[in-house]
């Protein structure tokens, strides 16, 4: 079946804070048959969403109208490499556009562990449409950033914002988007170490309750909220709830298949071998109010 041929509505994306689990929801999301991307690193992160959008400059730095009107130019050309490729169909500014992301984006050397680049800008401008999927979609964190403008330039989008345990998130190690975006929040990154986990919970309460609450007032139904712990904790049930959001039935034995990609990593919980005194209150509140125990 070609995409032309889909039976899913829109596309379906995938975000949350850096280190939340998304990888794990993009494999179960790939095993379900959509087409996530040609040019995807270790993390399963759409590198052509990467280069398009992960420029801090031209989001933060612009004005609204200038900011809106590139990141719809960001979604056109993203939604033609995805959907249709741009190989022998690129006009003239989509180069242009895709040229001058990679140029952006060499500037900032925290988005960098993706790969994004020179590489990703051959891979986009030769991309062709895929065969034998039953729809399209992507992972990329940043995502959530961007929901407000993604929202209504896809009117059938599906969102699933994936959130991991913000006291195990407050003692990882990935706190880039916090580097990137702290600033939409009013998050700074903390001038010592021993400062990190109460920036970094700060950040995650405040992206997260921002990311969900766009989510549901633009979306509706169409946001499904995955908390990861509990994935990992009875992975066949919520499965099964992903695969209905996705209006996917479950063949026979797929269920399994799709299970074993669910590993509970051995940071779960990690959180209960450090002092929390230092954490703001307010925000271990927003983790008792998304969904988490807290002690």
């Amino acid at each position: 079946m070609s995409m032309s041929d889909t039976s899913l509505p829109g596309p379906i994306a995938v975000g949350g804070v850096g280190g939340s689990g998304t990888r794990v929801v993009a494999s179960l999301i790939q095993g379900l048959g959509l087409y996530i991307g040609s040019d995807l690193n270790k993390s399963m992160d759409n590198l052509w969403f990467t280069l398009l959008f992960k420029r801090p400059r031209w989001y933060i730095g612009a004005d609204d109208e200038a900011r809106g009107h590139q990141i719809r130019r960001a979604l056109s050309v993203f939604e033609k490499a995805m959907t249709r490729g741009l190989r022998s169909r690129a006009e003239p500014w989509e180069v242009d556009f895709v040229e001058q992301a990679s140029g952006e984006i060499l500037s900032y050397p925290q988005a960098l562990g993706m790969g994004a680049g020179r590489r990703q800008v051959r891979t986009i401008l030769r991309s062709r449409m895929p065969q034998g999927c039953i729809g399209w979609g992507w992972k990329e964190p940043n995502t959530h950033i961007f929901l407000e403008h993604i929202c209504p330039y896809f009117p059938e989008l599906k969102y699933i914002h994936v959130i991991r345990n913000g006291l195990d998130m407050a003692f990882s190690s990935n706190q880039k988007q916090l580097e990137l975006w702290g600033s939409l929040y009013g998050c700074e990154m903390p001038r010592l170490a021993q400062g990190m986990p109460r920036a970094a919970l700060h950040y995650w309460a405040c992206a997260n309750r921002v990311a969900v609450s766009n989510a549901r007032r633009m979306l509706g139904r169409r946001c499904h909220v995955i908390l990861f712990d509990e994935l990992c904790a009875d992975p066949r049930r919520h499965i099964s709830d992903l695969a209905g959001f996705l209006g996917r039935p479950l063949g026979l034995g797929e269920i399994d298949k799709l299970v074993a990609m669910v590993q509970t990593p051995p940071t779960i919980g990690r959180y209960r071998k450090h002092d929390l005194s230092d954490l703001d209150s307010a925000d271990i509140a927003v983790v008792r109010e998304l969904g988490f125990d807290t002690p």
